[in-house]
C-alpha cells in the first residue's frame, strides 16, 4: 500500500489516475476482508483494516460501524486507544464533533496518560474538534498539551529568541516568563533546573533562531 498511497495526493481535484487505482485497491480490499468476516465474525483485524479501507474511500458510516465491532472484540488497551481516535476522525468527516471529542476522549485516556506514552496526536484531533462546537478554552487546552507532548521535555529555545518572538513580554522579569513556560509545558522539570536551561545555558543557542 505504500507506493500507491504515496502518488495519491488526495486533496487535488479531480482526483489523479493514482487516486482512482487506490480507490480500486481499497474497494478490493473490502471485498477480501468482507469475505474474511463472514469466514470468522470474531475476526478483529479484518474489522480494523476494513474500517481503514472505508475510510480512505471517505465511507465514514461504514468505517464507524467497523470501528465500532472492532472496539467491542479488542483487548489490547492502546490498540483499542488508536481505534477511538480513527473512529473519532470518521466523527469528524461526518459533522459529529461532540462524538469526536467523545472518542478522542477514550483514546487520551487509554493511550496519552500513560506512563512513558509517545507523542500524543490526539490531543491536536480533540482541539480541532473543539474548535468545531466553538468551544475554544478547552481547544487551547488541548493544543498545548499537542505541544507539550511533542516537547516532551526538549528545551528548543531559550530566553532571548523568546523574546524576539515575543516582544509583548518584554516589560516581564525574566524570572516570571520561564516559570510561565515551566507551568505550561515542562511542569516535569524543577523551576531550578529549567531556569538553567532556559536562560543560562541557551545563551549559547543560534542568536538567528
Amino acid at each position: 500500500m505504500s507506493m500507491p498511497n504515496a502518488k495519491c495526493i488526495d486533496y487535488a481535484v479531480p482526483r489523479s489516475q493514482d487516486c482512482l487505482k487506490l480507490d480500486e485497491l481499497h474497494s478490493r480490499g473490502v471485498q477480501q476482508l468482507t469475505a474474511a468476516i463472514a469466514l470468522d465474525p470474531t475476526f478483529t483485524a479484518a474489522y480494523e483494516e476494513r474500517a481503514e479501507a472505508f475510510f480512505q474511500l471517505k465511507q465514514y458510516r461504514q468505517a464507524i460501524r467497523d470501528y465500532t465491532d472492532a472496539l467491542r472484540l479488542e483487548t489490547k488497551p492502546k490498540e483499542k486507544g488508536i481505534l477511538y481516535n480513527d473512529r473519532g476522525l470518521a466523527c469528524v468527516n461526518l459533522g459529529q464533533y461532540q462524538s469526536a471529542v467523545d472518542d478522542m476522549t477514550q483514546s487520551i485516556r487509554l493511550r496519552c496518560d500513560k506512563a512513558g506514552a509517545d507523542q500524543c496526536d490526539e490531543y491536536v484531533n480533540r482541539a480541532d474538534a473543539y474548535v468545531k462546537l466553538k468551544d475554544y478554552r478547552h481547544a487551547v487546552d488541548d493544543y498545548s498539551m499537542a505541544i507539550r507532548s511533542a516537547l516532551n521535555g526538549v528545551l528548543i529555545f531559550g530566553i532571548a529568541q523568546f523574546r524576539r518572538i515575543y516582544p509583548e513580554y518584554d516589560a516581564v522579569a525574566d524570572d516570571v516568563v520561564a516559570d510561565l513556560i515551566r507551568r505550561r509545558f515542562y511542569p516535569q522539570m524543577t523551576y531550578k533546573d529549567f531556569v538553567k536551561a532556559f536562560i543560562i545555558h541557551a545563551q549559547g543557542m543560534d542568536d538567528e533562531f
